[in-house]
């Protein structure tokens, strides 16, 4: 019997064929208890349905235990079970209703979860983005005993320099702060995924940020990575309405209106609009928590929501504000997924520890926008740790540009990889339609050029197998 801690901080994979449970795939290669084969039916779902977990995995007989999951297993046969759901932790029963609480209980599952990690760990590379959620985690460092070494990424094109908020954390910390820059030359799609990946989960922005923050971490000597991931998620970063529907339903009419207030505000437009929107939250579908994508496919896919990920499986009840928030912490499991740094120390994502999601979740979804600031609770429980420079501001960096440059740099080899590769070889991509836009499309304005990057990523995967 096994079970999976909710963050999914351990990886967990099994065979019922073969009897074994390991937390890296190589440990039971190594041993000669499993030869790899690639499982194709679930790479045509990964493709149609991308960056999700669904207990599968790319190699044949071979299942993930998902976070929060208890594994029975005999030779020949297994069953698991869901021991640990967010949804019990966003009932009404368990919510705060105070504003006081909640910032209290916030404060207090943050600080005392990074601590806890850190006087495990006792020697840190923190990774300071310049955002809110990495800098939180910072602020909670302070007065650890641990050794705290920070660095920072930064690329030769606009939208990602976020130095200036990193420097600031850093120098609260009394700790160096290592800058790295990105190459646009030196980015490469094809590459030796983590050896624990069993899934496609690396992109081209992952490998060249794994490696320039692993020569950070030998250069220092550090024990461990510290990441801010997940806590858009965790501390309920919603671009919807759905707040709005949230207080309407579980609160007051007054609730209601004062949280179309804070949306307008914080996204800047009319109180009419953040009202339309919730209207049509209010009265129309829900809608599916995940919607395959068929661009550049041969085939159509559209499997049942339930078949995906249990968490999926929403309550009757459930408001639409925390719906939104519990499928994208589903979709937060992956993220540790494609990080090879992982494979020489360990990486921790404190946000994303159980304490922390579960305080979270019980924080109602439009607590979070009071005075028109998202993530409000968390500004407000570190208020006076965060310089103010990053406790106001509004803007978030981006690394499209980076990445938009990389691919007009590439799209040609991209274009040759993918049609000359073995997705081609099985039927599984519209060839013909990736040689048009690839040809002759080097418009990054929008995002449609991602979906590249992520069918190279499967690629990719699919070749370091054999």
């Amino acid at each position: 019997m096994v079970m999976r801690d909710p963050s999914g901080g351990a990886d967990c994979v099994y065979s019922s064929e073969r009897g074994f449970v390991v937390s890296d795939i190589s440990l039971a290669t190594d041993a000669g208890l499993y030869t790899k084969q690639i499982d194709w039916d679930f790479i045509r779902n990964t493709l149609a349905y991308p960056h999700l977990k669904t207990g599968h995995t790319g190699l044949a007989g071979i299942h993930e235990l998902l976070p929060g999951q208890a594994l029975q297993l005999s030779l020949g046969s297994s069953m698991t079970r869901d021991v640990w759901t967010p949804w019990d932790f966003v009932s009404a029963s368990k919510r705060y209703n105070d504003r006081r609480d909640a910032l209290r209980a916030v404060r207090e599952a943050v600080r005392s979860t990074v601590r806890a990690w850190a006087d495990t760990d006792g020697s840190i590379l923190l990774e300071l983005s310049g955002g809110l959620d990495s800098s939180i985690v910072a602020a909670a460092l302070m007065g650890s005993r641990a050794d705290i070494t920070c660095c920072n990424l930064v690329t030769p094109v606009p939208g990602a320099d976020e130095r200036l908020y990193a420097e600031q954390m850093a120098a609260s910390l009394k700790s160096e702060l290592h800058v790295q820059e990105l190459s646009i030359d030196g980015a490469e799609f094809s590459f030796e995924p983590p050896p624990h990946a069993v899934t496609p989960s690396t992109w081209l922005l992952q490998h060249a940020s794994n490696e320039a923050k692993e020569w950070i971490g030998q250069q220092v000597g550090a024990r461990s990575y510290y990441s801010g991931g997940g806590g858009d998620t965790v501390f309920c970063f919603t671009k919807s309405a759905a707040p709005v529907v949230d207080a309407f339903n579980s609160r007051s009419f007054v609730c209601a209106l004062r949280t179309i207030r804070n949306l307008a505000e914080l996204h800047q437009c009319t109180v009419w609009k953040v009202t339309r929107l919730a209207a049509r939250k209010l009265l129309g579908p829900a809608k599916p928590p995940r919607t395959p994508d068929h661009a550049f496919l041969s085939f159509k896919s559209d499997l049942e929501i339930a078949a995906l990920h249990p968490w999926f499986s929403a309550p009757p009840a459930a408001l639409p504000g925390d719906m939104e928030r519990i499928f994208d912490l589903a979709g937060n499991q992956v993220f540790r997924d494609g990080i090879g740094r992982s494979s020489h120390r360990a990486f921790r994502m404190p946000l994303l520890s159980q304490p922390v999601m579960e305080t979270c979740l019980k924080v109602p979804s439009w607590m979070w926008f009071a005075n028109g600031r998202d993530r409000s609770i968390a500004r407000e429980a570190f208020a006076d740790r965060l310089p103010a420079d990053i406790f106001h501001r509004r803007s978030k960096g981006t690394f499209m540009n980076y990445t938009g440059a990389v691919y007009r740099r590439n799209m040609h080899r991209m274009r040759d990889y993918l049609v000359n590769g073995r997705l081609a070889k099985h039927g599984l991509l519209d060839t013909d339609s990736l040689r048009k836009f690839l040809g002759s499309n080097p418009d990054t304005h929008g995002d449609s050029f991602m979906r590249i990057f992520d069918l190279c990523e499967v690629e990719n995967w699919i070749r370091y197998q054999a």
